[in-house]
C-alpha cells in the first residue's frame, strides 16, 4: 500500500545516519476518540547496545510517522555525540570551548 511504501521509504532514511540498525518495528494504531489526533505511530528501534522508542500522534498516520521518525533520527543524533565523547579508554571526554573564558 503507499503507506506502507511511506513508512518504507522514511525508514530506509534512519539507515542513512547509522550503518548499524539491527531490527525496526512500527505499529500504527487508531485510538478511539472524539479528537481529530487520533492516529498513533510507535517506533521501536534497535542498535547494537541501544533500544530506542518515540511515539506520536497526528491526524494521519504519515504525520504521525514523520513525528516519531524526528524523535528518533534526534535520539540517534544524540546516542552518536555521546559516542563522540568517549575516549578510547572508556571515560568521557569534556571539551571546553574557549569562546566562553
Amino acid at each position: 500500500s503507499e503507506l506502507q511504501l511511506f513508512i518504507f521509504d522514511k525508514m530506509d532514511r534512519l539507515e542513512e545516519l547509522s550503518n548499524r540498525l539491527e531490527a525496526a518495528k512500527v505499529v500504527l494504531k487508531v485510538e478511539k476518540s472524539d479528537v481529530k489526533e487520533n492516529k498513533t505511530a510507535e517506533i521501536s528501534l534497535r542498535m547494537p547496545g541501544l533500544k530506542l522508542f518515540a511515539k506520536d500522534k497526528a491526524d494521519s498516520f504519515e504525520k504521525a510517522t514523520v513525528l516519531a521518525i524526528d524523535e528518533i533520527r534526534r535520539q540517534i543524533m544524540r546516542h552518536k555525540e555521546k559516542l563522540a565523547n568517549v575516549s578510547p579508554n572508556g571515560k568521557e571526554v569534556v571539551t571546553t570551548d574557549s569562546t566562553f573564558q
